[in-house]
């Protein structure tokens, strides 16, 4: 019972609030995914270049490892990592790997370990398109092969002697480099299996790796006759030349890598920036959704309040309203019948009905006009409202209906507008208990030496036609001989007596001990039979 008594428009109040701000939270949300796309699309720069991370020998102090083994992972990695098909990432960690450990090499001066590691540095140079640099990789690389192979070549220092120990001049020497057109070298990588080469491609292949070979092996040639042609001055000079030359050639690889590491910080630290600028327009973007959802938020309380406001004065009127309408239809129902009633009020008026059997009673006080006029105007409706109200007591108890008050008479049918078989016994009990009502009414009011009213009752039972007459005031009425009869009973009876029609004596005299007393003569009806109940 309780929860269908609950009010759940404050329930339906939020929930209404709650959509409303819902939409509001989902239009912000919206327009916050799509900024934040364009702000990191605008903040990203236009290049890219491979960015040496914390891991490089070129910006971490850790201890590292030996040449050999740098450049023995390095090359497990890219052979792993091109087994399994180079990607953007993989490249960028390995050029960084190759990279250390050429520095490695480099510093340990294991020009073989250089020369082992700068053709997969080409490799990769030439994966990313970047031309110059594989470039510069293949031009190290000759560099490297061409004094490996003049540090080899032994020179007797008996065939040449100095003169009064004067030095020797060394003559003009032509030194004999590897040309400028790069040689591209090549790597082997292990072949996929699913991937094998038609022999057109192999013949190819082999075709152009021989004609490397015959290449190198011509340049190997030039330079070990040069070598031979030379004398013991001429062979340092040009051992002191080379060793100069590879030590520039190194100055400007390491130069060229510090160039490339700051480039890449300088990037890096723009990368940052530019983050940092996302970072604060989306900072500054949240608290810009913040404040816009913090004044939604007020704005959706400002109005639930005020809604809030709206409906406790419309929940006051609607109670207002309802006690009204409570009170109306509790004074419509103490004039009508409750199926009169509702029947006015769905159709706008009542259909008046016939009833075959009905019992109607009449009450009225012995010498009411001269005891009223003892009595002040106060007392006397004290009195009569305290008699009637009695009577409605019960009448309401055993469901009779209760039809008008004329004076200081008192009108009550049975069986009208719900019919029931028993209309008169129930009523003869309701006139048993009016009479016991009065007469302690009576004993009370001469014990205080007051003047009291005494009551005679008269009943009869019928057909009778009831209905609602007029526009205003509406009264619920019966017309009919019945209702005749029976104020003739009323005015034939005597006090403290209950007189009854020989019809209703039919209807009753099962139940109660009545006395006949004869044909009684009444007005306008001649005589009739009657009956005292007992």
């Amino acid at each position: 019972m309780c929860l269908l008594c609950y009010d759940y428009s404050d329930i339906a109040l939020i929930f209404t609030n709650l959509l409303t701000f819902m939409r509001y939270f989902s239009l912000i949300i919206l327009l916050f995914s799509l900024y934040l796309p364009l702000s990191a699309q605008k903040s990203k720069p236009n290049f890219e270049i491979n960015i040496i991370k914390e891991d490089s020998l070129l910006y971490s102090n850790l201890t590292p490892k030996n040449a050999a083994e740098a450049v023995k992972q390095a090359i497990e990695d890219y052979k792993k990592e091109s087994a399994e098909g180079l990607k953007n990432k993989s490249v960028r960690k390995l050029r960084t790997q190759c990279e250390d450990a050429l520095q490695l090499a480099e510093k340990e001066g294991n020009k073989n370990l250089q020369i082992q590691i700068l053709p997969y540095l080409k490799n990769l140079a030439d994966w990313k398109k970047d031309h110059k640099e594989a470039e510069m990789y293949v031009q190290k690389m000759q560099n490297l092969q061409v004094a490996a192979v003049a540090k080899t070549i032994e020179i007797p220092a008996a065939n040449y002697k100095p003169i009064n120990n004067e030095p020797v001049k060394a003559p003009d020497v032509k030194i004999v480099t590897a040309p400028q057109t790069p040689t591209v070298i090549y790597v082997p990588v292990e072949k996929a299996a699913e991937k094998k080469p038609s022999p057109k491609a192999v013949a190819a292949e082999k075709a152009r790796q021989e004609k490397e070979k015959i290449m190198m092996l011509d340049i190997l040639k030039e330079h070990k006759e040069a070598v031979q042609s030379m004398n013991e001055v001429q062979a340092k000079n040009a051992l002191l030349e080379l060793q100069q030359r590879s030590l520039v050639d190194s100055f400007n690889y390491i130069k060229i890598t510090d160039s490339l590491a700051i480039i890449n910080k300088d990037l890096e630290l723009n990368e940052n920036k530019a983050e940092l600028r996302v970072q604060a327009s989306q900072k500054k973007f949240s608290w810009a959704m913040a404040l816009v959802v913090a004044l939604i938020a007020v704005g959706v309380f400002l109005r639930f309040r005020k809604e809030k406001k709206y409906s406790n004065v419309l929940a006051e009127k609607n109670a207002i309203i309802a006690k009204e309408k409570e009170r109306s239809e509790e004074l419509l129902l103490n004039i009508l019948p409750v199926a009169v009633a509702e029947e006015l009020k769905t159709k706008g008026s009542a259909t008046a009905r016939h009833y075959e059997n009905v019992t109607v009673l009449f009450t009225d006080f012995k010498n009411f006009t001269s005891i009223a006029a003892q009595l002040s105007p106060q007392d006397l409706v004290a009195d009569l409202d305290y008699c009637f109200k009695g009577f409605d007591t019960i009448i309401l108890k055993y469901g009779l209906e209760k039809i008008k008050t004329i004076g200081d008479a008192y009108m009550v049918a049975s069986g009208v507008p719900e019919t029931n078989p028993d209309h008169a016994l129930r009523m003869i009990r309701a006139a048993k208990e009016m009479i016991a009502f009065t007469s302690e009414w009576k004993t009370q009011k001469i014990s205080e030496n007051k003047p009291y009213f005494e009551v005679r009752i008269g009943a009869h039972s019928g057909p009778v036609v009831a209905g609602v007459v007029g526009s205003k005031k509406f009264a619920y009425d019966i017309w009919g001989d019945t209702v005749n009869v029976a104020s003739r009973m009323e005015s034939s009876s005597e006090v403290g007596r209950i007189n009854i029609s020989a019809a209703t004596h039919e209807l009753v005299k099962i139940e109660f001990n009545c006395t006949y007393r004869g044909k009684v003569s009444a007005k306008n009806k001649g005589e009739i039979d009657m009956y005292f109940v007992n």
